[in-house]
């Protein structure tokens, strides 16, 4: 039998379960416990915003006491909209989707009930009550302080168990290509990428403008590896469909390769003082 029979059988195999009825199960419990979180702390972190805006025309609006001051407000506004509302958000789309994608129930209810508790009574709640009492660090987006970034660390290895590990448990032919989603790929390196550039902007004291055409300069002149590694092994090839080999210098697959963050702003500023 060809591959692509056995993908296509494979397929029929998959979509006669789904048809009858035989998914895995969806921890519909969470889902809605996640739900309820992202609403609640989005009405609260708009209240945040509008208290925050109101001190832009009426200056001395609550301003008798310190955690009512315009800096503390705005950061909980911001921090509840990142951590309460988008990130219970997704938690609540990645327990419906994950046993969808991977055809494998997330890995433990136990340990949902854990991420849920960690994530709401370990990082928002207490990062709002941290700020308010003065505890915060001056970073854009990332204002709660250390303490709570430590519990926002171990939510995001524990959600690798509870997410990734479905997909690691599932055979290859039963996978959707949308799965990559999940785990890597677009929606994550685009992020990655993005938050590495804001922090070599404010590195920079300015913004560094469209970064491409000096990368592209620096890799067809062979800098690349001075700041980066580039990746000669592996494709992008699935499920029996043919992609494209990792080489030495640029390729469709890799691109350049994979920058080393470190040492990629003194290259970067090297080349453009020439």
């Amino acid at each position: 039998m060809t591959t692509f029979a056995k993908n296509l059988s494979s397929l029929s195999t998959r979509a006669d379960r789904e048809s009858s009825g035989a998914l895995p199960s969806i921890e519909y419990d969470l889902i809605r416990a996640h739900v309820f979180a992202s609403l609640v702390t989005l009405v609260i972190s708009v209240l945040f915003g509008i208290t925050v805006a109101t001190k832009f025309s009426f200056p001395e609006f609550l301003a008798s006491h310190a955690w009512l001051t315009w800096g503390r407000l705005r950061y909980n506004h911001t921090q509840g909209i990142f951590f309460g509302w988008l990130g219970n958000a997704f938690l609540a789309f990645f327990y419906y989707v994950v046993p969808r994608l991977a055809n494998r129930p997330v890995l433990s209810r136990r340990l949902g009930w854990f991420l849920f508790c960690i994530w709401n009574f370990a990082v928002v709640l207490p990062g709002w009550v941290l700020v308010a009492a003065g505890f915060s660090q001056p970073l854009e987006w990332a204002e709660f302080p250390l303490v709570v970034d430590a519990f926002v660390v171990l939510a995001f290895v524990l959600m690798v168990f509870e997410f990734v590990l479905p997909f690691l448990r599932a055979r290859l032919s039963e996978l959707y290509v949308s799965g990559w989603y999940i785990i890597g790929g677009t929606s994550e390196g685009a992020p990655s990428w993005a938050g590495i550039v804001a922090d070599l902007n404010q590195y920079a004291g300015a913004p560094l403008g469209f970064l491409n055409p000096a990368l592209y300069a620096l890799g067809s002149r062979g800098l690349f590896p001075d700041f980066g590694h580039d990746v000669t092994v592996g494709n992008n090839s699935f499920a029996g469909v043919p992609g494209c080999n990792a080489t030495v210098g640029w390729d469709l697959s890799t691109g350049w390769g994979t920058p080393e963050f470190n040492l990629l702003p003194n290259r970067w500023w090297a080349f453009n003082a020439r």
